[in-house]
């Protein structure tokens, strides 16, 4: 079945968002309100800085940050159906609702650039659950997981891309083979394979490598090396590093979900085999702001319950994290594993 899109417009204070969440918990979709990412990229500028800037300063600025990605807003769906914003990691979902983003949301709105800004995020924003005991039930619903040699047989088709994105040749598929793709891929994610395409088209004449820290053969790292017309070199230790040619330029980035403290490794090892070396800081926020505060929440508990999908890479990386800190740190996917040795004294 085709996705659905369903657009409300009107006049404002007439309901529109109150009428909107309804829909989409009723329909069980998500609700992407646009007002809300236009006053997020409001709040940006305001927290940069940029909106005391005269006119012509505030457009030049702000649509570099927008091109070099330095904007990072992410949307949830929250239980009671409205929509959670996030910018850089955090919950701004209160923040824009005040008085000096709506002072200015209107001037910032009417910039073209962010209103085509805004119209790729709403095309894009989309996620899957890493879960087994989820992807159980949406196989009942009759979901069915392909591989590409699945893909290549398909005609006239509709395929969903999960959160982990894809390389340019499964975008092929689908043109020759006549498959709709519904694009779950994470914005993130798409942002990194631009950058990493875009530095790989920069390096190559000159013979420069793009280097990749990441798990080997993870559906997002394959993701990257499709970038590169599979060129990239993807490492996981400092070992790994030392293998790299450095007598010619060398672009360094993380798959999204790896452990900071270890991306800061083994680029600090490039680096002084490569002073001129390009570090890129392509981890998650998202990901990386939970580093401190998992630390401090397992060691301030007995006993941690770690639930995820035990094929999670990222799962994988926060579960040795409490791990490291509290060694009564378990990981379980349902309930059905729980022990109940683990809470003994």
């Amino acid at each position: 079945m085709a996705g659905i899109i369903i657009a409300i417009d009107g006049y404002s204070s007439t309901g529109k968002g109150t009428f909107a969440v309804e829909i989409a918990r009723r329909l069980g979709i998500l609700y992407l309100d646009s007002g809300a990412l236009y006053r997020t990229v409001t709040l940006y500028a305001i927290n940069s800085g940029e909106i005391e800037w005269n006119g012509e300063i505030l457009y030049r600025q702000l649509q570099e940050d927008i091109l070099l990605g330095r904007i990072d807003i992410s949307v949830m769906s929250a239980a009671d159906g409205t929509m959670r914003v996030f910018l850089d990691g955090e919950d701004v979902s209160s923040k824009i609702r005040e008085l000096e983003v709506a002072r200015n949301v209107s001037a910032i709105a009417a910039l073209p650039f962010v209103r085509n800004f805004v119209d790729e995020q709403l095309h894009r924003l989309g996620a899957i659950v890493h879960n087994s005991v989820e992807l159980e039930r949406l196989k009942k619903e009759g979901l069915e997981i392909i591989s590409i040699d699945d893909m290549r047989q398909m005609q006239h088709e509709v395929v969903l891309i999960r959160a982990h994105g894809e390389p340019p040749a499964t975008y092929e598929t689908a043109r020759d083979n006549d498959i709709q793709i519904i694009d779950c891929t994470c914005p993130v994610v798409l942002k990194l394979q631009e950058r990493v395409r875009n530095t790989w088209a920069r390096l190559r004449p000159d013979g420069g490598k793009v280097v990749i820290f990441g798990k080997k053969g993870h559906a997002e790292v394959n993701g990257l090396v499709g970038q590169t017309d599979y060129e990239a070199i993807v490492i996981g230790s400092v070992e790994e590093a030392s293998t790299i040619d450095y007598s010619r330029p060398v672009a360094l980035f993380s798959q999204t979900t790896k452990a900071p403290s270890e991306y800061k490794r083994i680029a600090e090892y490039v680096c002084s085999k490569r002073p001129d070396a390009e570090v890129y800081d392509t981890i998650c926020r998202q990901v990386a702001q939970r580093y401190d505060s998992l630390v401090s929440f397992a060691g301030n508990h007995s006993v941690i319950l770690f639930v995820s999908g035990l094929e999670s890479s990222n799962g994988k990386v926060l579960f040795e994290l409490c791990r490291s800190v509290n060694p009564r740190t378990y990981w379980l996917e349902n309930s059905s594993q729980l022990d109940v040795s683990w809470f003994k004294d």
